[in-house]
């Protein structure tokens, strides 16, 4: 694994116009965030989950003591700090340009953490995870994460190589719960191959479906594979499933945001458990 380079952990002008720069590549640059598996969280809440989460290392904390206001700022502050992890100090106008929050709290962290890969997920009975190939609205995504975190899933799997769950709008939407969840990479084939070997049930979603969420009796192990926002899951994904649900529309309406779906199901999914 490539080692990363830490920011400056100094406080100078020179060193934070340097941290600067380098947050802001984070922050714009899918491919420097995958070149060096790390990515920014910012807020107090996402902090206090990085420090909890296993297999998460953080290699800079970032500070803005004009905003630091909250006493729990200064606690996570001095436990970064006899944890020796460097830090930087920006001024409040430098936070302001990097943080997506309307009202910036003055912390975050530069966190490695990369997907992990399929083989190293030994699903255990009343274990249910997220499988994801397409979706559009980063806003969607860090939803889904959150829900998920609500309702105990194991993991979201990602299929192929198109979604970026640590784009900094996906972070900020996850209010600190992308730390909760195990999240990996792989392809249809392994995915494939993985559900085979571990007996997990793979459900699809499609509005034509003939069984209704409510009448499925869910797997003991399950992965609910979710469509993008715009074609949901094509037929030769849904063939691939065991199973397809439809949620029931009374209305108007003839289908749901995905998210909205996603906490539907899930919700379901974790009521089956008991």
């Amino acid at each position: 694994m490539q080692k990363c380079k830490r920011l400056p952990s100094t406080t100078s002008s020179s060193s934070s116009t340097l941290a600067l720069t380098e947050l802001r590549r984070l922050l714009t640059s899918r491919d420097e965030r995958e070149r060096t598996g790390r990515f920014f969280a910012d807020g107090l809440r996402p902090v206090v989950q990085a420090l909890a989460a296993p297999g998460t290392r953080i290699e800079q904390l970032v500070l803005a003591p004009e905003l630091l206001t909250n006493p729990l700022g200064e606690s996570l502050r001095e436990r970064l700090r006899h944890q020796r992890i460097p830090e930087v100090t920006l001024s409040a106008s430098q936070y302001r340009q990097l943080s997506q929050l309307e009202e910036p709290q003055g912390v975050g962290v530069i966190v490695q953490r990369r997907p992990q890969r399929l083989s190293w997920l030994s699903p255990t009975d009343r274990e249910f995870f997220v499988a994801l190939d397409t979706i559009r609205s980063p806003g969607n995504l860090g939803t889904i994460l959150r829900t998920m975190d609500a309702v105990g899933a194991a993991g979201l799997i990602l299929i192929g190589g198109e979604i970026d769950p640590f784009d900094p709008r996906v972070v900020r939407a996850t209010m600190g719960s992308l730390f909760s969840q195990r999240i990996v990479r792989t392809t249809e084939p392994e995915f494939a191959a993985w559900r085979a070997q571990h007996g997990v049930a793979l459900v699809g979603t499609s509005p034509h479906a003939a069984t209704s969420y409510r009448e499925l009796a869910w797997p003991q192990r399950t992965a609910l594979w979710l469509g993008g926002e715009r074609a949901g899951l094509s037929q030769d994904q849904q063939a691939a499933c065991d199973t397809v649900v439809r949620i029931p529309m009374v209305g108007t309406c003839d289908s749901l945001n995905v998210a909205t779906a996603a906490a539907v199901l899930l919700y379901e999914v974790s009521f089956s458990r008991g």
